[in-house]
C-alpha cells in the first residue's frame, strides 16, 4: 500500500511475525529498502511492482540495511528480476551481505567456539532463507544523500547496534525515519498477539548511539521491518524508550546472575533467563546471545566484569 506519496509498505508473511518490505518511488529513482529472505522478490516485491505499475523508467537501487536472512537474502533474485538494479550497502556488512556462508558464520554462528550454535537444520533454512551469493555495487559509509526527485531527498544514516553496519532512511519531506532494525523496542511482535522473538541488539554502545540518533530526527513517523507503522510522538517516543529499558534489564540482568555465581558466561545466562526479559516462547531465548554477548562486552568496557578464558571458554567476572 501507498503510506504516503511515494512511500510503499508490502505486507510480507514471516514465520509468526510481521515483515514489512518499503519502496521509495521518484520522478528519478526508485529505491527499495531491503530484499526480503530469498522467496519475497518473486512472491511479493514484483508483483507489487507490477501491479502498482511503480517503475516507469527510473532507475532501480537496493539499500540493504544489514545483514540479515529476512534483509539481505532476496537480493540476487531482486536482481533478476531488474537487471539494472544497483545494490547499496554499509561497508562494515558488505562480506556478510555478499556471501551467505559468512553471514551464517559471523552472525548466526558467532559463539559457535562456545558452544552458542544453531543446529544443522536451522543452519540450512537460513541458507535457504539467505539466497544466491551477490555483489554489492556501492559500499557505503553512512551520511549520504540520495535524491529520488529533484525536490525529493532522503538520507542514508548509519546506525549500527544491531550489526556494526546497519544503516537506516531518514525522510525530511515527509518527516518519517525508516529503520529496519535500528531498534527493536522490548521484542519483536508476533502476528497473533504477543512476542515472536527478543531484541537481537549485538553492539550495546553502538545500539545506545543508535537510540539517541533516532531520538533526535524530527519525525512524525517511524517504520520498521517487524511492528506496525509508529506514528505520533507520543508512541515513538514510548518506542524509544522501550529499546533504551531493554538495554537496562540486559546489564541488570547480567549483574544479578554475576552477584549468585563466581563467574557466568553467555550460556548460563541464556538458560537461566526464563521470562525475566520477555515473554517470547522459550526457545527463542537462545537469540539472546546477542544482547547478551554485548551486554557483556560493554560491561567490561566500563570496567564492571572481565572475560577469562577457562577449559570450557570464556566466562566473565565482576571486577572488585
Amino acid at each position: 500500500m501507498e503510506l504516503f506519496p511515494g512511500v510503499h509498505r508490502i505486507e510480507v508473511h514471516y514465520h509468526n511475525r510481521y515483515l514489512f518490505q518499503h519502496i521509495l518511488v521518484g520522478e528519478e529513482n526508485l529505491l527499495f529498502i531491503d530484499s526480503g529472505v530469498a522467496s519475497t522478490p518473486a512472491e511479493a516485491i514484483g508483483p507489487y511492482v507490477d501491479k502498482e505499475k511503480i517503475l516507469k523508467g527510473q532507475s532501480p537501487f537496493l539499500l540493504v540495511t544489514h545483514g540479515d536472512s529476512d534483509h539481505s537474502g532476496g537480493n540476487s533474485a531482486l536482481n533478476e528480476l531488474f537487471p539494472q538494479l544497483t545494490i547499496m550497502a554499509h561497508r562494515f556488512d558488505s562480506e556478510n551481505i555478499e556471501d551467505p556462508n559468512q553471514l551464517l558464520k559471523n552472525r548466526y554462528n558467532e559463539l559457535a567456539y562456545l558452544g552458542i550454535a544453531n543446529s544443522e537444520e536451522k543452519n540450512k533454512q537460513s541458507l535457504k532463507n539467505m539466497g544466491d551469493k551477490c555483489g554489492v555495487d556501492l559500499a557505503l559509509s553512512g551520511g549520504e544523500t540520495f535524491r529520488l526527485s529533484a525536490d525529493w531527498k532522503v538520507h542514508l544514516l548509519h546506525s549500527p547496534g544491531h550489526t556494526k553496519g546497519h544503516m537506516m532512511v531518514y525522510d525530511p519531506r515527509h518527516r518519517m525515519a525508516i529503520i529496519a532494525d535500528a531498534i527493536l523496542g522490548k521484542g519483536v511482535p508476533a502476528r497473533q498477539g504477543g512476542m515472536a522473538l527478543c531484541p537481537t541488539n549485538r553492539y550495546t554502545g553502538m545500539y545506545l548511539e543508535t537510540i539517541e540518533k533516532i531520538e533526535a530526527l524530527d519525525i512524525d513517523h517511524l517504520l520498521t521491518s517487524h511492528f506496525p507503522l509508529i506514528s505520533g510522538k507520543e508512541d515513538i517516543d514510548k518506542f524509544i524508550a522501550q529499546s533504551r529499558e531493554f538495554v537496562s534489564m540486559v546489564e541488570a540482568y547480567i549483574l544479578e546472575e554475576a552477584e549468585k555465581a563466581d563467574a557466568v558466561s553467555v550460556s548460563d545466562l541464556i538458560l537461566h533467563v526464563g521470562q525475566k526479559l520477555g515473554d517470547w516462547p522459550e526457545e527463542r531465548n537462545f537469540d539472546l546471545f546477542y544482547c547478551l554477548q554485548g551486554g557483556l562486552e560493554e560491561l567490561a568496557r566500563k570496567g564492571v566484569m572481565m572475560p577469562e578464558e577457562n577449559p570450557e571458554g570464556i566466562v566473565w567476572r565482576r571486577r572488585s
